[in-house]
This record gives C-alpha cells, sequence and structure tokens, in this order.
C-alpha cells in the first residue's frame, strides 16, 4: 500500500558534481570552494513519515532521519542518486544568489532492499 501510485509526490534531485571555487562579488576567486550540483531532474515518488519501528534496524541505531522516500531499483539507477545528493520535496529548486542551490531535504542513507530503495533523509533549513 505504501507504493500506490496516487501517494507519489514530486521530487527533484541534484547530484553532487565535485567542488568549485567561490567567486566573490568583485567577480575574482576569493580562494574559497563551494559544492557543485546537476541540474535538478524531477521524478515522482513515495515520502512518508518515520513513524513507526520497522525500519530502525535497516538504517542503524544511530542514524538521524525526518523521513523516508521508496524508489525503484530501476530509479535509482537512471537518476544515479547517491548519499551526496540532495531534494527538493514540496517545493521547486530555487538558488541564492551565489547560483547554489537552496535544497529542504538531503540523503542520510541508502538501502537497497529486495523490491525497492528506502532512502532516509533528513530535512535542512538552507533560507
Amino acid at each position: 500500500m505504501r507504493s500506490c501510485n496516487r501517494n507519489r509526490v514530486t521530487v527533484y534531485v541534484l547530484n553532487f558534481t565535485g567542488m568549485v571555487d567561490n567567486v566573490g562579488s568583485s567577480g575574482y576567486k576569493n580562494g574559497q570552494k563551494r559544492a557543485s550540483y546537476s541540474s535538478p531532474i524531477c521524478f515522482k515518488a513515495n515520502v512518508g513519515g518515520t513513524t513507526g519501528n520497522e525500519y530502525a534496524g535497516i538504517f542503524g541505531i544511530n542514524l538521524e532521519y525526518d523521513r523516508v522516500m521508496y524508489i525503484t531499483k530501476s530509479q535509482i539507477q537512471e537518476l544515479k542518486i547517491k548519499e551526496d545528493s540532495v531534494l527538493f520535496i514540496d517545493k521547486k529548486p530555487v538558488y541564492d544568489a551565489n547560483d547554489s542551490p537552496l535544497y529542504n531535504y538531503k540523503i542520510k542513507r541508502i538501502c537497497p532492499t529486495l523490491n525497492e530503495v528506502l532512502i532516509a533523509i533528513k530535512q535542512v533549513r538552507n533560507e
């Protein structure tokens, strides 16, 4: 029941591509680095809350996460989602003045199961 099509929400994923030099207001590199991400990729996924105990053993005891996302094995291969990818859930991608994404979730752990992939995600405050 948790993977019904009617329960799917729109999710945008940005995959980590590497570290790039940060450019200051003067237009020159300032010696700092920032994370660079791919263009947003839109897909549908089941995103649930973490109420219940059935997933406590899958992700580990000390892992802090807010929600669980369920996707198919073919989706994770197609989208190339990894633990350094970031997500926009319940909002469209937005960026700050330095062209850094203001994502609202990051991936904490990916756990493939027999039929699907469970992803523990943590909410972040990027405003």
